[in-house]
């Protein structure tokens, strides 16, 4: 019986030193845009009280008109698109340099150079979502195309090391000109031409967030325009994957 016990202990002392071992959690990778700095430029869909106006990131932002303040559809800043893009991708935010009821072809073109930080640290990333109340309010399009193109190069020699982003636009049916919505997509043609031409990337919120002309409403605080928590999801996730399949080349 000695034997037998012995025999069985043995076998066991066995089995155990040729288990595997488990092997230490690897540490968690680094996340996309981890170690880079981003801003966004953009209106109100890109703001919210307290960040986009905030003078702390840079002086100039003070007077910047804020749409989405803590009681307008979007209560956290963290339910925001542009910083669940920061959240989720591990870049550290810049500048936020967003106005609401701006246009291109008004205060955007002169913002572009102002998305540096009150050090001077200037952008690695520059995330471009502006251009929607130059369509709704019917802005010539030859008009709309030189802003656009001046804005982005505005922007490129200020921050000649950046990497520069452009956002189409989603419908919307809140025109104020009397124009179709449908005219959105000659706005976004403009958008596409310009990143070609000028050696951006285009995020195509338009075709691939996944917010359409047939289901936009239910996307939208307001109904028309404001996008609520559900649709800011939906740009988010659409600007960090067009940004994933930029970095991960």
């Amino acid at each position: 019986m000695k034997k037998f016990i012995v025999l069985l202990l043995t076998l066991m002392m066995i089995a155990l030193c040729a288990a595997p071992t488990l092997a230490e959690d690897p540490a968690d990778p680094p996340l996309l845009l981890e170690g880079k700095n981003v801003s966004f430029l953009g209106d109100s869909i890109t703001t919210f009280a307290g960040y986009s106006n905030n003078p702390d990131y840079n002086a100039k932002m003070k007077d910047n008109y804020v749409y989405y303040f803590g009681t307008n559809y979007i209560t956290d800043v963290n339910d925001t698109w542009w910083m669940q893009v920061v959240n989720k991708t591990g870049a550290e935010l810049l500048v936020n340099n967003s106005w609401s009821g701006d246009q291109v072809v008004q205060k955007g073109v002169l913002r572009a150079k102002l998305l540096h930080n009150n050090e001077g640290t200037p952008p690695d990333i520059i995330v471009i979502y502006l251009g929607i109340n130059d369509c709704t309010w019917g802005i010539d399009l030859k008009r709309f195309q030189y802003g656009y193109q001046r804005m982005i190069k505005n922007a490129q020699a200020a921050y000649p090391d950046a990497d520069i982003f452009l956002c189409t636009l989603l419908y919307t049916p809140a025109m104020n000109a009397g124009q179709s919505p449908d005219t959105v997509t000659d706005y976004n043609a403009v958008i596409v031409k310009s990143a070609e031409e000028l050696g951006c990337t285009v995020i195509d919120l338009y075709n691939d967030s996944g917010i359409t002309p047939k289901n936009y409403s239910q996307y939208m605080g307001d109904r028309v325009l404001h996008p609520n928590k559900k649709g800011m999801t939906l740009i988010g996730d659409c600007v960090i994957h067009t940004l994933s399949e930029y970095y991960q080349k």
